[in-house]
């Protein structure tokens, strides 16, 4: 029942014309569907920017199958914030304890994902690929 997933902005670029490494939606090949309650995780993501990423960045890593939580005192979908603490045009961040979130639904067709800096804003430094991957499991309880 876990699942594994690698997404990228280009992975349904022939849907969603207008994906970026900020805000993208995947289509999944084949839907996932779940009989329990899920959580999700971001496991790692690999940043290629066309420009230096600003040293100790906070990002934080939304998506529209997550609960919402609060942050900085909003309710949104947050999947994880993520600190990039090498300033680099590349960053390969393996997040080695994984947190997981309450997930709002029991079936994935499309997962959206889109990352915000700590201003709530687009990322102006992120224009490069971008690469990250999820594991969804049955909740614990």
């Amino acid at each position: 029942m876990p699942h594994m997933l690698t997404l990228s902005p280009l992975d349904s670029i022939k849907y969603h014309v207008n994906n970026t490494c900020t805000d993208f939606i995947v289509e999944l090949i084949k839907p996932i569907y779940y009989n329990v309650k899920c959580e999700i995780s971001l496991l790692d993501i690999d940043i290629n920017s066309n420009d230096q990423i600003p040293r100790n960045t906070r990002l934080f890593v939304y998506s529209d199958i997550c609960v919402d939580s609060n942050v900085r005192g909003n309710l949104s979908p947050l999947l994880r914030s993520v600190r990039v603490k090498k300033g680099r045009t590349w960053q390969w961040v393996t997040l080695t304890t994984p947190v997981y979130i309450t997930m709002n639904t029991c079936g994935i067709k499309r997962i959206r994902i889109y990352i915000r800096d700590s201003e709530n804003n687009i990322p102006s430094y992120l224009s490069g690929e971008l690469m990250c991957t999820l594991h969804i499991r049955p909740c614990e309880s």
